[in-house]
Parts: structure tokens; sequence; C-alpha cells
């Protein structure tokens, strides 16, 4: 990895799973993270267990299908970093069932996490990357984003949204 000492970063989904291991990656390369997950018990979890020998974790309720909590989430951590350098948006939920059985609730709460979740962090994030004049967003989506299959058509269509919404960014900048 290149030097990323004294970065800052911003993990979506950050309490567990691949946004922990995420996290953990990035505290070993010597960045300052600030994690975001719903769930503030696990994510207070997650931010003592990164937080060994004094690296610097900053833990923020959000969730990210919240336009306020994704504007606060970003406010504080550039207020407590005075930066952002990275952007991984990592939250997301997925169940399993055939198209059929999904029900519209489920159908708008995977695509308010998975896609509007991440279009509302890096729309949060972008004016403050652009001030410094750098930064990266990282979307992580799945195979899921480039094949779709039986029993994950609300996960697919909002993973499949993820590479639309990065390509696009990355048009725009």
């Amino acid at each position: 990895m290149a030097n990323l000492k004294d970065q800052t970063a911003v993990v979506t989904g950050g309490s567990s799973g691949i946004g922990l291991a995420i996290a953990e990656c990035l505290l070993a390369e010597g960045m300052a993270v600030c994690i975001a997950a719903r769930d503030p018990q696990r994510l207070e979890k997650a931010r003592r267990q990164l937080a060994r020998d004094g690296r610097r974790v900053l833990a923020i309720a959000t969730d990210v299908s919240l336009s306020d909590q994704v504007q606060h989430l970003m406010d504080e951590a550039h207020r407590d970093f005075g930066r952002i350098d990275l952007l991984v948006n990592n939250a997301g939920i997925g169940q399993l069932s055939p198209v059929t059985d999904c029900s519209e609730t489920e159908w708008d709460e995977i695509q308010a996490t998975n896609l509007k979740g991440a279009f509302l962090c890096t729309r949060a994030a972008l004016p403050i990357m652009k001030q410094q004049q750098s930064g990266y967003i990282v979307n992580i989506a799945s195979l899921a984003g480039k094949s779709g299959f039986a029993g994950a058509s609300a996960y697919s269509a909002s993973k499949f949204g993820m590479v639309g919404l990065t390509e696009s960014v990355l048009e725009e900048i």
C-alpha cells in the first residue's frame, strides 16, 4: 500500500464484517479511521477493539439512509480529523428471497442502505475532498453488481446501482 500514515478514512458498515476488516487494515497502515454503523453497542465494541495501541479511531452511530445523519457523520469526522482522505462506502444489507416474496418494505430498505447510503455519503464527502484537492472514494459492491442471481433481486439491483453510481461519479470529477 502507498504511504497512508497520517491520512484519514471514513468507513461505513465499520462495526463488523468487511467494514471492520477494512478499518483494521487502514489503521495498521497508520491512518486515523472513523467507523460508522447503525447499532451503537456494536459500534462501540468495534471501536474499543480497533483503538488498541493508541490508534486513532472515531465511532459515530449513523444510519446511512438518512441524509441528516450522514451529514453529521462527515461533519464530525472532518472536524475531528481536519480532513477526509478516504471514504469507504461499505454499509450494506441483504435478504435472499425470490422477487415474488420480496416485500416493498424489504426492497426499499435494501436500496436505502446499499445504494442511497453510498449516494448520500459520496455527496457529503465530495465537497470536503474537492476543497482539500484530494481524496478517494471506494464503493464496495459485489459480484451481484455484475451478474444477478436467483433470490437476490433487491440486493443485486442495489449493487448494480452501486456500480453505475461509481462509474458516473468518476466521470463527473
